[in-house]
């Protein structure tokens, strides 16, 4: 009997130890592959999972870095960006521009770390040098600043994070944070 290429959602998520929620997250940018659904089942593929279940720990001691959670990638109606959030099936300047704002952040702390990390369900979708601030402004809902950062790739900056697994704790979306054990 031939092994399966394809699971479902909740066995991908037992598999890789995080929630539904986040492996369907991680269907929805691409990083659980493509695979048909079964009536109401989500699918993964087997392959993609193995993929992500051999991925390291960002190691500690890992420099500093930007790190934003990203959900469900969606179009947007903003002028300098196509879609918010990652997707594999996006152009290179498109995932790029889904990361890097606008968020609610000290931008001197981030700038200062020079890199932004985009994690979904406890894995690195992407990561990127930050190069500079782009635009802050006052978000009239919240009342807070918002800010939009300028973004490079990097392999040797981004190498400590691109590949790899970050289990972070949870509540919270964007922080500058150390990989720490």
């Amino acid at each position: 009997m031939t092994e399966p290429n394809e699971i479902s959602v909740l066995e991908a998520a037992r598999l890789l130890d995080v929630s539904k929620g986040s492996a369907t997250k991680l269907l929805s940018t691409g990083l659980l592959g493509g695979a048909p659904a079964r009536g109401s089942r989500r699918m993964a593929s087997v392959d993609a999972v193995r993929e992500l279940q051999q991925r390291p720990e960002v190691a500690p001691g890992a420099p500093p870095a930007f790190v934003v959670r990203i959900g469900e990638p969606k179009y947007t109606s903003e002028a300098w960006r196509d879609g918010a959030g990652w997707a594999v099936a996006w152009s290179p300047t498109a995932q790029a521009n889904g990361v890097r704002g606008d968020w609610i952040v000290e931008p001197e702390a981030v700038l200062e770390a020079g890199v932004l990390v985009a994690v979904v369900g406890n894995f690195v979708a992407a990561a990127y040098a930050v190069t500079g601030l782009e635009t802050q402004y006052l978000d009239e809902v919240s009342g807070r600043q918002r800010s939009r950062f300028l973004v490079a790739d990097d392999e040797e900056l981004t190498a400590p994070f691109v590949g790899h697994r970050w289990t972070l704790g949870p509540g919270w979306t964007t922080a500058v944070i150390r990989a720490e054990r």
